[in-house]
């Protein structure tokens, strides 16, 4: 089976994000609202942990 497989260190630092067409808040306002919620109940963390073999950044939970 094929897996994914992440590079030890950051090979870049730059900021990601999600575009969403300007204008469209109510969008804005679902994905901000997700996002809150699985930081909030640990999700996020899950999630990342799954993909990354280890907790997120702090950073990234604010």
């Amino acid at each position: 089976s094929k897996r994914v497989r992440t590079a030890e260190v950051a090979l870049t630092k730059e900021d990601l994000g999600i575009a969403v067409r300007k204008g469209n808040h109510a969008l804005l306002a679902k994905i901000d609202d997700g996002l809150a919620k699985i930081k909030a109940n640990g999700r996020f963390a899950e999630i990342y942990e799954k993909w990354f073999g280890k907790q997120p950044p702090q950073e990234l939970l604010q």
